[in-house]
């Protein structure tokens, strides 16, 4: 599954895309079956007084309609230095997330 990248009010940033995909990749080792993985980079446009909002939203979709999301945020003077550790922040989420949920249904024979 490769991953698909968004950035809202960024521009696209081959190292941060490399970085995504190599958690997504990640992700796939816990659970073989996620069907799509959507990741929004964003700068909202709040403005503050130390620094830009940005944002780091992952949407997963595991078969029979269950999705798992994560959103995380944080506040820096630039992308380049707060953006990497908010994706892995945010994919460090999504994986305990799914751990959840692969545990909660492994009782339960998911067809797939």
């Amino acid at each position: 599954m490769k991953p698909q990248s968004v950035y809202r009010h960024l521009d696209k940033d081959l190292a941060l895309d490399a970085l995504i995909e190599e958690r997504a990749a990640k992700l796939e080792r816990f659970c073989s079956y996620i069907m799509s993985c959507r990741v929004a980079v964003e700068m909202t446009q709040h403005h503050h007084k130390k620094g830009n909002p940005y944002r780091i939203r992952i949407d997963l979709h595991i078969p029979k309609g269950h999705e798992l999301d994560v959103t995380r945020e944080a506040i820096g003077a630039d992308g380049a230095s707060v953006l990497p550790k908010l994706v892995r922040e945010s994919f460090d989420a999504a994986e305990r997330q799914l751990v959840k949920f692969m545990e909660k249904h492994h009782s339960k024979t998911m067809s797939l």
